[in-house]
């Protein structure tokens, strides 16, 4: 170096250069140093260069390359119309335009300030940034006026001025604002009121990152297969029994649920020599529920060794936490798989359709709450300390402020990893439970769980109503030939 001191090079590396349209080919060394392309002797030998100072180039190769010195560069300078155009009323388009200067190819540079007899006309040039290569420059232009406006050869457009490239930002690192689908907002909705304005983003950032967890639609439903619904009936025989007869006003919302679910791939065509019939449950929200009359099949069914939770525990496991996290999936049974070989157990059939069988596992075996608590046991390795089982649905279950998001994470990875769906308008995250608890008796507190005297004097209320219409009605009715005892 020119202090005196040695450089190690890193190496050497072959690159193509471009000079005034001609692509050459050299082997660079390369060094950690802040030092400019040299182009040594070997270059000018190779290309055969002859420096011609007077006149301001170099030949290189048997062409002329003019030479600018950076200084001599003009820095501002009109532009002209390269050849006569004519712009349609209220359209855009790009013309090509020359620098009225010398410029060195690759100057890059701004085109702005539209000349006054281009305003005159109503017509604009738009601002941009481009590079001189040695023949003409885009220019976007707009007629803003209704009638089609001529440019003439060699009219002064504007003007343009000379920049740094290296000032030129091409990509901002700004990060884009997340917007949640329209189907994760209410899920926002409902935890955000407990965060504060950093922990919302977070939110905002894990719920979009899996919403692939959560159920679009109706028809929108994962499967996993880690641990398929089987029904053992041992060695019983075949059990059919026929169809009963539906209702005329539900026959139509019946076959367009039939079809639904065959769309859907949660039932699909069978011959099993197995039969169950349907029955047709109301929902509250007034639209039906196809359940299956399996009762012939359960009595025969062997139960799986698969104990479940007791309510007191359940209970107990929510004293002293503060933050929970509530996942309900969507249709959690029909996104668990059936065993192929028992499949045909869960045929079905109805008056007007040919026999169904469920691909997916039904909710009326008696079997069916334990293949699927034993699928979602395994696939999110679920503590009872640190979760509550729900009939089709999770509870996670935090102590302290510490991370409380820790748990979506967890819910959003295990869910997503096992392609289940949750039904975001029934799911709730990070809810700070210091009160009474939606739909339960007791009150939980953080450290207690203590009697809710408003919920259990609502129940005496109606038991004293109860007893009281039996006493008064037992003067004129038989109840004990009527009804069974009340337990």
């Amino acid at each position: 170096m020119a202090d005196g001191h040695n450089v190690r090079p890193l190496g050497t590396v072959k690159l193509p250069l471009l000079i005034d349209n001609q692509y050459i080919y050299q082997i660079f060394v390369i060094a950690d140093i802040d030092i400019p392309i040299v182009l040594g002797y070997d270059f000018m030998y190779n290309n055969q260069c002859v420096i011609d100072v007077p006149n301001k180039n170099i030949l290189l190769n048997s062409q002329t390359v003019d030479c600018h010195l950076e200084s001599q560069i003009p820095s501002l300078f009109k532009i002209s119309i390269d050849e006569q155009v004519t712009i349609p009323p209220n359209s855009e388009t790009i013309i090509h335009a020359l620098p009225n200067e010398k410029l060195p190819y690759g100057t890059t540079m701004i085109l702005d300030n539209t000349s006054q007899s281009f305003k005159n006309k109503g017509v604009l040039i738009a601002k941009s940034i481009c590079t001189f290569k040695g023949d003409n420059l885009p220019l976007r232009v707009m007629n803003l006026t209704d009638l089609p406006q001529t440019l003439y050869k060699n009219t002064c457009a504007g003007t343009a001025e000379t920049i740094c490239s290296e000032n030129i930002l091409g990509n901002i690192n700004a990060e884009p604002e997340l917007v949640l689908p329209e189907h994760m907002q209410v899920v926002m909705e409902k935890c955000k009121s407990n965060l504060k304005t950093d922990q919302c983003k977070i939110v905002v950032d894990l719920l979009t990152k899996y919403s692939g967890a959560f159920a679009m639609s109706k028809n929108d439903l994962g499967r996993t297969d880690i641990i398929q619904h089987k029904i053992n009936t041992g060695n019983a025989h075949p059990i059919k029994q026929n169809p009963r007869r539906v209702p005329l006003a539900q026959r139509k919302e019946v076959d367009e649920e039939i079809q639904r679910m065959l769309d859907g791939g949660i039932i699909r065509h069978s011959q099993s020599p197995w039969s169950s019939p349907i029955v047709v449950v109301r929902k509250k929200d007034q639209s039906i529920r196809l359940c299956i009359d399996f009762r012939l099949v359960n009595d025969m069914s062997i139960k799986d060794n698969f104990p479940l939770p007791r309510i007191e525990d359940c209970l107990d496991a929510l004293r002293g936490n503060q933050w929970f996290s509530t996942l309900d999936l969507a249709s959690g049974y029909h996104q668990v798989g059936m065993d192929p070989q028992d499949g045909a157990k869960t045929a079905f059939v109805t008056s007007t359709r040919a026999p169904k069988q469920w691909s997916l596992s039904k909710v009326e075996t008696i079997t069916s709450f334990e293949a699927w608590r034993q699928n979602l046991q395994y696939t999110l390795s679920l503590d009872q300390n640190f979760a509550a089982f729900l009939v089709d649905g999770f509870t996670w279950l935090k102590k302290t402020n510490a991370n409380p998001l820790r748990g979506i994470v967890d819910d959003g990875e295990a869910v997503a990893e096992a392609n289940r769906r949750t039904a975001a308008q029934k799911c709730t995250h990070l809810d700070l439970m210091l009160g009474q608890i939606a739909n339960y008796c007791p009150i939980i507190s953080r450290n207690t769980i203590i009697k809710n005297s408003t919920s259990i004097n609502s129940i005496w209320q109606s038991i004293r109503l109860h007893y009281g219409f039996q006493s008064t009605g037992g003067h004129f009715l038989d109840f004990n030939s009527i009804f069974f005892g009340t337990r």
